[in-house]
């Protein structure tokens, strides 16, 4: 929880500075459907395919000008893998996550590029009727990292001054196997990958003082 509350402090922190007299910051509520994989090295000997998981949150835009802007929220997002020879068998991992993406916007079309940080809360491996949780760190007895990090890309559409549908997809940098364990797999790595399609409301403008 205090890892959680250190993600909320540093949304926080990034979205203060532009809230200034010239801005019109505009909150937003996010929902869709995430297709996330893990990228494993060979080493590992594990074969995934596409786990479809739910992504929700809330988001914050922030111009910056009449093109640009700051694009960021605090998002639930649902990630892992299916094992590709075993379809009962999935790996379910569940994270806070804080976006931060740099926004161009002509017209109704927009794009967004930035970095994500995520703090994985909870997850567990699925088998047939069977399941047990997934414990996060770095030490031997782990399962996975506590931590994940890398760069998204968004491309979407708004309809009127509300409504927005698009499509992202995020590339993890941070390796899911923990630290100690990593010499045991010859240095082996796992990383996030997720394809995204979502729906977005924001709220009305509000012009700050």
């Amino acid at each position: 929880m205090k890892n959680i509350s250190t993600l909320l402090g540093l949304f926080l922190l990034t979205a203060c500075p532009f809230n200034n007299g010239n801005s019109q910051v505009r909150l937003g509520l996010k929902t869709g459907l995430n297709l996330a994989n893990l990228n494993a090295d060979e080493e590992l000997d594990i074969d995934t395919k596409i786990l479809p998981a739910l992504m929700i949150g809330g988001i914050v835009a922030i111009p910056l000008s009449e093109k640009f802007g700051i694009l960021t929220g605090v998002e639930y997002q649902g990630k892992g893998a299916i094992n590709r020879e075993e379809d009962d068998v999935k790996a379910i991992l569940n994270y806070i996550q804080i976006p931060l993406g740099i926004q161009f916007k002509n017209r109704h079309l927009f794009c967004s590029v930035g970095p994500y940080v995520a703090y994985a809360f909870s997850g567990k491996n699925v088998n047939g009727s069977d399941s047990y949780k997934y414990s996060f760190g770095s030490t031997e007895d782990d399962d996975f990292s506590q931590f994940d990090y890398g760069g998204n890309i968004e491309l979407g559409y708004e309809f009127g001054d509300h409504v927005r549908v698009s499509a992202s997809y995020s590339l993890g940098l941070a390796n899911g196997v923990p630290k100690d364990q990593r010499e045991d797999y010859d240095g082996a790595s796992a990383e996030n990958t997720v394809i995204g399609f979502a729906i977005s409301y924001l709220f009305s403008k509000k012009q700050t003082e």
